[in-house]
């Protein structure tokens, strides 16, 4: 299960640019590593930074703040992509 260091990525499913580049975060499922809470976020939902998607935990508060580009560069991650599109 790819760890992002505050929450587990159970799925993943992205919009890629023509040069392959993420484009943007359109559903993500997480799991909070402090309080184990489970998390779904669509692309409308989800919290946005210049080239970053911001994972939030609504039950303890845990946010953090990802690169676009660490879900296609992380193996963890980029293989839950390849798998779940």
């Amino acid at each position: 299960m790819p760890d992002t260091g505050l929450f587990y990525v159970l799925a993943l499913r992205l919009r890629q640019g023509q040069g392959g580049d993420v484009e943007c975060v359109t559903h993500i499922t997480i799991q909070c590593r402090k309080c184990r809470a489970v998390t779904v976020a669509t692309e409308h939902s989800l919290g946005r930074v210049p080239g970053g998607t911001i994972l939030d935990c609504p039950a303890c508060g845990s946010h953090q703040a990802l690169s676009n580009a660490r879900f296609l560069d992380d193996r963890e991650l980029s293989t839950l992509f390849a798998q779940r599109c």
